[in-house]
């Protein structure tokens, strides 16, 4: 499942309004004052990407709506909050600058930067010091 993170109300009812639209399926979690909107990961390359535009045109109105309430101002934190599921179960997000995913997802899908933070995650919960063609060498003699 792919996850996309609300903090407005209005904002995420747009989101999910255009999703409906689409014909594509979600699931809504409230967490606190956030909204998850999950959607399936098997969405073929344009449409997820046609839904990452949607995602980005969200956030910059929550940053617009944000700054109305709020006034700009040092003290607002804005963050992209992706919400990661360690194999315990248990739930930690990750807070990233929103310019930066903005400018990361502008060269990679969504996709991708999930495959890049599974992988990162997959790391810090099993260590390994070995490198990747010491795993691979390893591999096959236990295949063996």
């Amino acid at each position: 499942m792919l996850e996309f993170i609300f903090f407005h109300d209005t904002i995420y009812k747009i989101f999910t309004n255009y999703l409906a639209e689409l014909n594509i399926t979600f699931q809504i979690e409230e967490d606190g004052d956030n909204f998850i909107v999950a959607i399936a990961d098997d969405l073929d390359d344009a449409r997820l990407e046609q839904i990452e535009d949607e995602y980005d045109r969200m956030l910059d109105l929550s940053r617009a709506q944000t700054d109305r309430e709020e006034g700009v101002s040092d003290e607002n934190f804005q963050k992209v909050s992706m919400l990661i599921t360690l194999q315990n179960g248990k739930k930690s997000y990750a807070h990233v600058d929103m310019d930066l995913i903005n400018r990361a997802l502008r060269s990679i899908s969504l996709d991708e930067l999930i495959q890049i933070v599974e992988s990162v995650v997959d790391a810090v919960e099993n260590p390994d010091e070995r490198s990747y063609c010491q795993i691979m060498k390893d591999r096959k003699k236990d295949q063996s």
